[in-house]
């Protein structure tokens, strides 16, 4: 292994949680391929690799030949890089509990100009969860913190993923009980037999309250409908779920084109929540033409226009033409008029269908 891979490997392995290393202990080994480096790869196998594992390893894999529209590309056998795929396989296994594989890399040939490479892997024994301690995790979060203990149950093979998706629930748990800045991390200690220990450390900080909504962007005439739809009071305590809410309640405007929010320190524990807005393309138009078996010739048009009369009241009409049927829609529209988050409509149709032997007008 040349002192570039090695420091790749050492990075890769330094993201999994607690920096769980492994050692450059002579575990792969790739000197089988060289009679036949310079080959076309036509085929790459992986043997003894865990089924759950397998598809997943063989996707990231370079020397895995990929299918194209009308060929497929086949890479040149180097060493190195099958070296490159071989880590790549141990780090996978290493982040699913299998930390002490050994992968030994053969040929054989396929034709007189490609190889069929195969990587024997060895997971060896999988590494479990074993106990689980917090510190500094507040009362507030308690249900997330009891949940680490079905999310990641002792006995089950280790999953690095798992450990990441249980860490960011705890930390959404934290800041759910107000804490804007928390820390948490996660230390790896091995336990008995092949058990790994976690170790969730919390630093909470200071509770925060929110003390106003501010927002730019917005037009003025929209300027009291933005206000309405999020009507924050001042001293919410701080939540994620606060600012959730309040892009989803603008974005169902429908008349903004993007929204972007962040809450952003006024004291040592209050915070604004700060929306920046652009509007939409306020007129939108449509038309179209088809054709039916019971109807050979159908034309429809429509036209809307979202802010209207102002304030985010828009109106919208339709028509549609067809041999046998005409049909106009005319809509308004107040979005919070009677309650937040509500939207009230006037609706008015008219509709003409016209056969040999029928004629309906409404």
């Amino acid at each position: 292994m040349t002192p570039r891979s090695r420091a790749i490997l050492f990075i890769l392995l330094s993201m999994l949680p607690g920096g769980m290393l492994l050692a450059d202990d002579g575990s792969i080994d790739v000197s089988g391929l060289r009679p036949w480096a310079g080959r076309d790869v036509a085929e790459l196998r992986l043997e003894g690799m865990p089924e759950q594992l397998a598809g997943k390893a063989r996707k990231g894999l370079a020397l895995t030949p990929r299918r194209k529209l009308l060929r497929v590309e086949r890479m040149r056998l180097r060493v190195s890089i099958a070296e490159a795929d071989a880590q790549r396989v141990r780090l996978l296994l290493a982040r699913h509990g299998y930390p002490h594989a050994t992968i030994t890399a053969g040929g054989e040939a396929a034709d007189d100009d490609r190889v069929i490479v195969t990587l024997r892997v060895d997971p060896g024994p999988p590494m479990v969860y074993g106990d689980l301690t917090f510190d500094g995790v507040p009362g507030a979060a308690s249900a997330q913190r009891d949940s680490m203990r079905i999310l990641l149950p002792r006995g089950r093979r280790f999953e690095d993923p798992a450990v990441t998706s249980a860490r960011e629930q705890l930390l959404l748990g934290i800041q759910r009980a107000g804490h804007a800045e928390p820390e948490l991390a996660v230390s790896l200690a091995p336990g008995d037999s092949n058990a790994i220990d976690l170790a969730f450390t919390a630093r909470p900080g200071r509770l925060f309250r929110y003390q106003d909504f501010t927002f730019s962007g917005a037009p003025d005439d929209l300027v009291p409908l933005v206000q309405r739809s999020v009507h924050l009071e001042p001293g919410t305590p701080y939540s994620p779920g606060v600012m959730a809410r309040a892009r989803r309640d603008l974005r169902e405007l429908q008349l903004f084109r993007q929204v972007r929010m962040h809450s952003e320190a006024r004291t040592d524990t209050t915070l604004d929540l700060v929306a920046t807005l652009r509007p939409r393309n306020m007129i939108s138009l449509e038309a179209g033409v088809g054709s039916f078996t019971d109807d050979w010739f159908v034309a429809s048009a429509g036209a809307q226009h979202r802010n209207l009369f102002g304030r985010g009241r828009g109106g919208r009409v339709d028509l549609t033409y067809s041999t046998h049927r005409r049909e106009a829609e005319g809509r308004l529209w107040w979005p919070n008029l009677l309650a937040r988050r509500s939207r009230s409509e006037v609706r008015i149709t008219g509709e003409i269908e016209d056969e040999d032997s029928y004629r309906l007008d409404t």
